[in-house]
């Protein structure tokens, strides 16, 4: 598969208030775009448990433990920063003003569109990180000269594998396939909004 592109990067803070039953996915509070996207990457880390018997590897638990995550975007928004990394918003003489947060990040659920053609077809994912946690990044600007040098910004996380029903096994997250004949690009788009309480329909998404 190769992927084309990247878009609709959106994410929903977990309800710390509002605990699922064993099983089910996390509840969220209603999400929001948190950036326009340029890059991301996910990385799986896995357990490396070897068993040996007979002289010989008889048995291995490979099972992924945690991921690491990386996402470049356009910017961050100051809205996004509160929801991403927990920046305090405080208004001081009619002035929105926000502290960086230094201590525990939250806990997210973030999704993203990526797509790829194969023969002429085209597939669009919609894809869904049930639960992961960004650290607080530093920042870096430069003056600006004759011609444009165009600044990203990027965020770091860990990922987090939850045992869902749905699959009855731990998962790292969820993806689904639209193509032309099931919505194309607009349903992949309305499928991880409502993961993330952005688009009205919520219940679309758990039913997939």
């Amino acid at each position: 598969m190769a992927l084309i592109g990247l878009k609709h990067i959106v994410g929903a803070p977990i309800d710390a208030d509002n605990e699922p039953a064993y099983g089910e996915e996390p509840n969220y509070k209603p999400g929001m775009v948190i950036t326009r996207g340029v890059s991301i990457s996910e990385t799986y880390n896995r357990e490396d448990n070897e068993f040996y018997a007979d002289d010989s590897l008889a048995e291995n638990d490979n099972s992924t433990v945690s991921s690491d995550i990386s996402i470049t975007g356009a910017e961050f928004t100051p809205e996004a920063r509160v929801m991403c990394f927990g920046d305090v918003l405080v208004e001081e003489n009619g002035v929105p003003v926000y502290y960086k947060n230094g201590e525990q990040t939250p806990y997210l659920g973030v999704g993203y569109i990526t797509s790829d053609k194969r023969n002429g077809k085209q597939s669009y994912y919609a894809n869904w990180i049930h639960k992961m946690q960004f650290a607080l990044q530093g920042s870096s600007a430069q003056t600006k000269g004759e011609r444009v040098d165009w600044e990203t910004a990027t965020a770091t996380g860990k990922g987090f594998p939850m045992f869902l029903s749905k699959a009855n096994r731990v998962v790292p997250g969820v993806y689904a396939v639209f193509t032309d004949e099931t919505g194309g690009e607009a349903a992949a788009i309305a499928w991880v909004d409502a993961k993330a309480g952005i688009a009205n329909n919520a219940a679309q998404a758990n039913a997939l």
